[in-house]
């Protein structure tokens, strides 16, 4: 997966900060790319969490108590941003090679130019 080409994608500023935006036409059931950042337990998620800076970019890894945090470092889809109702992706599961890898994935045809969000859940 870290070997394939994802599309085209690029980070532009939106009116509450930054967005991530199709560079071009992608079709639906595409992977975007990896959700990617520093894995951390359950103690260090729930400390960094009460930091407002971080709370932003923790996410779940598999149903353990290993969590992603990519505000350090990570990839360009730590920049979707968040939408209730009519999303452009959604994130996936995959297990690779014996890893949990967390994949977003377009839920329908995105044009070109268009913002890339998902719902991130209630936490």
């Amino acid at each position: 997966l870290r070997r394939k080409a994802f599309p085209s994608l690029e980070v532009r500023p939106t009116g509450e900060g930054s967005g991530l935006f199709a560079s071009q036409n992608i079709s639906a059931g595409t992977a975007l790319g990896e959700y990617t950042g520093e894995v951390i337990g359950e103690a260090e998620m729930k400390r960094r969490a009460n930091i407002v800076a971080h709370n932003h970019y923790l996410m779940a890894l598999g149903s353990g108590n290993k969590y992603l945090d990519a505000l350090r470092y990570s990839s360009l889809m730590r920049f979707a941003n968040h939408k209730c109702g009519d999303n452009s992706a959604h994130t996936q599961q995959w297990d690779v090679a014996g890893e949990t890898l967390q994949v977003v994935v377009a839920t329908h045809d995105i044009k070109k130019g268009k913002e890339i969000t998902w719902d991130y859940g209630k936490d």
